[in-house]
């Protein structure tokens, strides 16, 4: 019964960003105690570099590990994912890591920004927004098998059909395409950025850009 809070970015950030603190500070104090109650067997582990005294000192029977090498086999391990985030902006990189692992995310909207769209349930996650419902979904996914599986099976296929490399691609090519031919001379049909020509043209459309050329003179396709 393994519960999992992974700070922002885990290899490369850190748990003292101003929104981590006051999340890992609410899991600790707030809603860990909740949880205890119900699964006694629960365990808590905290994973990320440079946690403060704050976190390190909540409780004796929560691990803080501080920097890791490799999240994985803490992803592995864990049953539950959670990140009680009250603050924050853009889409959060332990939320994606979690689920695109396999593992069930109890979070926030706030930590769902970006990820979640539609059911949470259907995206691998369960939302609460006090410390008595993210208590209770720590518990339901602790405790309901069926419910567990279901969001296991979610999360990385969510996470594969929306940010996938696939997807992204696709998305970023008909982004910088429309960009493209809106930018061009009258007359620029938008397939001349793609295919063989796309990156030849991109990369010079960017470095006109940069250099302050004029955008009217760009042109679409290359040679």
């Amino acid at each position: 019964s393994r519960v999992l809070a992974i700070s922002s970015q885990v290899v490369r950030g850190h748990i003292g960003l101003s929104a981590a603190v006051p999340a890992l500070q609410a899991l600790g104090h707030e809603v860990w105690p909740l949880v205890r109650r119900q699964v006694p067997e629960a365990t808590l582990t905290i994973v990320g570099p440079d946690p403060p005294a704050s976190v390190v000192q909540m409780d004796r029977e929560i691990t803080v590990t501080g920097w890791v090498e490799r999240v994985e086999p803490y992803l592995e391990r864990a049953r539950v994912s959670v990140a009680p985030l009250r603050f924050g902006a853009g889409m959060k990189g332990k939320v994606g890591e979690s689920l695109a692992a396999g593992l069930p995310v109890v979070t926030t909207a706030v930590g769902a920004e970006g990820i979640v769209a539609g059911d949470p349930e259907s995206n691998g996650v369960l939302v609460g927004e006090d410390a008595g419902s993210l208590a209770a979904a720590c518990v339901r996914l602790l405790q309901e098998d069926a419910l567990w599986q279901r969001l296991s099976d979610a999360g990385p296929r969510v996470i594969g059909s929306r940010f996938g490399r696939a997807a992204v691609s696709a998305a970023l090519e008909e982004l910088v395409t429309a960009e493209a031919a809106a930018r061009c001379e009258p007359g620029f049909r938008a397939k001349e950025a793609t295919g063989p020509h796309f990156l030849a043209f991109w990369s010079e459309a960017m470095r006109r850009a940069l250099e302050g050329g004029a955008a009217g003179d760009w042109r679409g396709g290359a040679e």
